[in-house]
């Protein structure tokens, strides 16, 4: 009988020891925020039409790209968060009924 009862209060103590984990998508990192800097200037020296073309066409070289970067980014990030949305929808459907 005492075996019983040690075996049946070392059961009901260990089911209170687990701790449910609440899982959330990370937030975008400030460093992935950042804009894309400045772009370049005009030189004061450069007179000639072919220094202002190489300088403009630099700085749409520079624009688009980064421009390009952010926008894989952030459609990378959306699309995970919106797996891991539904991911947590499967797991917990209760907790979404009561929102």
């Amino acid at each position: 009988m005492k075996r019983v009862l040690i075996l049946s209060t070392l059961l009901m103590l260990t089911g209170c020891t687990t701790v449910p984990v609440a899982e959330k998508f990370p937030d975008i990192p400030p460093e992935f925020e950042q804009d894309c800097g400045l772009l370049t200037p005009m030189d004061k020296n450069d007179k000639s039409l072919s220094d202002l073309m190489v300088t403009v066409t630099k700085n749409y070289e520079q624009y688009y790209v980064c421009r390009q970067q952010n926008r894989n980014w952030l459609d990378w990030y959306t699309q995970q968060k919106e797996i891991f949305d539904k991911a947590q929808a499967l797991k917990h459907p209760q907790q979404q009924q009561s929102n």
